[in-house]
């Protein structure tokens, strides 16, 4: 089976195929310009952004996307469905800084994929959480985004100071973990 995965992070889908080696699924980029919603949740601009991404391609097969979030208790779930956007625009000290304010540092991370299935005309989503904590300084230069400040649950080391412990318990890892079981049913 084929797959498009819409991505234009290269890593990610390098991540991707590496953890999905083991299925009959072939995973191609699909690199396409879409708007993405504006949503608090990522499974609502997941599930737009599978569809927009098929009718973007002009492809028969179906088309899977992921979304990830990082959500703050003390910040109410801030920055949510707009990690990426808030990032790329104040930084992690520009986040820290915000996380001044917080006195709850819980949070938690939520990916999650969708694939739209033409031939079907649905949807399937899959959803991945770590819980965890923002921690107070920049620490580890490991991974990217969020990884230097977030701690997950049960570890005292940020994901950006031990990618060996994002490769076993990430948010990610989770949602991969159930695509993987998705496809392996399926096909």
């Amino acid at each position: 089976m084929e797959l498009l995965f819409a991505t234009g992070n290269l890593n990610k889908l390098e991540e991707f195929r590496e953890a999905l080696s083991d299925t009959d699924v072939t995973l191609k980029q699909l690199d396409v310009d879409i708007d993405e919603i504006d949503a608090d949740d990522v499974s609502d601009v997941a599930v737009e952004k599978a569809l927009d991404s098929y009718n973007a391609s002009g492809a028969e097969s179906p088309v899977m996307v992921d979304d990830t979030g990082l959500y703050v208790e003390g910040l109410n779930g801030f920055p949510g469905s707009m990690s990426g956007y808030f990032l790329s625009k104040v930084g992690l000290e520009g986040f820290l800084k915000l996380m001044e304010v917080a006195k709850n540092r819980n949070a938690y991370f939520k990916t999650s994929i969708c694939i739209y299935y033409p031939e079907k005309e649905g949807f399937v989503s899959l959803n991945g959480f770590c819980k965890g904590r923002i921690s107070e300084t920049v620490r580890g230069s490991k991974g990217f985004g969020y990884d230097p400040v977030f701690i997950p649950e049960g570890y005292q080391k940020t994901f950006g100071e031990s990618l060996e412990v994002k490769r076993k318990v990430s948010h990610r890892v989770d949602a991969i973990n159930q695509l993987r079981d998705h496809l392996k049913e399926f096909y």
